[in-house]
């Protein structure tokens, strides 16, 4: 692990591989660590230079002391330091992103800014559309799909209301979040869910309150990007 400095906040960095291969850099979504990604990152680490890092109040990396800092541009920020600090600043090498959840939302963010789309080779988005698209499924898709898709993301709105959340992750939802992955037939497993996982669910619901209702860059994506979803889901 190495540390990385991003405004007040040490970002904890993980790497596997050969850095002289291809750099594939892997975003973890909410309220996940970058744990989440121990399957995959075994499965490429002979082939790749492998990345990982907790976002900043997830895992073993710090909180801002400022909760409005978890707007998406210091979201953005963190990933270029990262970047930077395992490839090296300027016009070098370029990565390969892969986002899941909020890593995935990240990534699409990333592809609107003009100091940080230039070094990303490609993106693949994991359950995580971009807020872009998004706004444009809620005002043009079929009415019947976007109340759908509202239903579902009922937590989205739940989540701006000020206490409630804050004390439904020092009490009940880690045994939710346990239960539910094992309805799913995920097993636990050392590292997922973290031990932080309280702490991790507390301070993402910043993401939620500081970005929710933005519009999102506008600028066009100019690397290769995939999407995927599960099969039997709405988009």
């Amino acid at each position: 692990m190495r540390w990385v400095e991003s405004g007040d906040v040490r970002l904890a960095v993980f790497e596997e591989g050969d850095p002289a291969n291809p750099t594939v850099l892997l975003l973890h979504g909410y309220p996940d660590t970058h744990r989440v990604w121990d399957e995959v990152a075994a499965l490429l680490r002979d082939r790749y230079h492998v990345v990982r890092y907790d976002m900043r109040g997830a895992g073993e990396s710090t909180a801002p002391r400022d909760r409005r800092d978890y707007g998406f541009d210091r979201l953005v920020a963190d990933l270029g330091a990262v970047i930077d600090a395992v490839i090296g600043a300027g016009g070098g090498p370029r990565v390969h992103l892969v986002g899941h959840d909020w890593g995935s939302l990240q990534g699409w963010e990333a592809l609107g800014r003009a100091g940080l789309r230039d070094r990303i080779a490609s993106f693949t988005s994991l359950g995580g559309p971009g807020l872009r698209q998004t706004a444009h499924f809620l005002r043009h898709g079929k009415r019947r799909d976007v109340a759908a898709q509202r239903i579902k993301s009922w937590y989205i709105g739940a989540f701006q209301v000020p206490v409630l959340p804050e004390l439904a992750w020092a009490s009940v939802m880690p045994g939710i979040i346990s239960r539910t992955l094992r309805r799913e037939g995920i097993s636990p497993r050392p590292g997922h869910p973290a031990p932080t996982l309280a702490d991790d669910g507390r301070n993402g619901l910043w993401m939620y309150r500081r970005n929710m209702g933005v519009a999102g860059d506008r600028a066009s994506a100019t690397c290769p990007c995939r999407s995927s979803r599960p099969r039997g889901t709405p988009s």
